[in-house]
């Protein structure tokens, strides 16, 4: 080989060696790219995964918080609702006692409520068993001028005792009503703390083993 061939055979292993190194460095870089854009894409997943996680968390905290409001809301309707229950069946039971001793029940009402010259008011369902007799024993009783009205008002039962002045409302609704409002923080928390007590699971009966 000439000296011109060993030049140009220099040459192009010089060519030869450049090019595979640009070669080299290309799918270094390459490599180092894909590299660098998979940590960037890992990354963002994560992200994107934590950020979902998170707020998949707080969706199931609020719903959870949502689902123990919802339930407590609808405990404490049922409450009320048996609390209604619980207050009208008093109302119901007075009304429902024995004559003589519903008429003793409203005499002494009216005794220790009436003013002298006082007019008693019985509801329509009490016009015969509050009638003028009782209403002549409650007035000798409690010393005082009562007379009956000839009209009757719309409630369950008791008397309005209307005066010159002023009315004193002794319907059976409204002393009920009256009650209620002493007792009704009572008797909500008692009814509150039964209808949230856990239930016993009922227990299996034993059964008998083989023998």
């Amino acid at each position: 080989m000439d000296a011109r061939e060993a030049i140009l055979a220099a040459i192009r292993q010089k060519a030869a060696d450049k090019a595979a190194a640009i070669v080299q460095e290309a799918e270094d870089a390459r490599t180092k790219a894909l590299a660098e854009i998979e940590e960037k894409a890992a990354a963002k997943r994560a992200a994107v995964r934590s950020d979902a996680q998170a707020e998949a968390a707080v969706l199931l905290t609020n719903g959870r918080i949502l689902s123990e409001l919802d339930a407590k809301k609808e405990t404490l309707i049922r409450v009320q609702a048996e609390a209604d229950r619980i207050y009208q069946a008093a109302a119901s039971k007075i009304c429902g006692m024995a004559d003589d001793k519903y008429r003793t029940f409203m005499r002494e009402l009216v005794v220790k409520n009436a003013e002298d010259g006082d007019a008693v008011m019985v509801a329509a369902p009490d016009k015969k068993r509050l009638d003028a007799a009782w209403l002549a024993d409650a007035a000798k009783r409690a010393g005082k001028r009562l007379t009956l009205c000839r009209e009757t008002h719309d409630g369950q039962g008791g008397v309005l005792l209307v005066g010159g002045v002023y009315d004193k409302d002794l319907r059976i609704e409204e002393l009920v009503a009256a009650a209620r409002r002493e007792t009704e923080p009572a008797v909500m928390a008692m009814l509150f703390n039964r209808s949230t007590e856990p239930q016993d699971k009922p227990k299996k009966s034993a059964g008998k083993g083989k023998k």
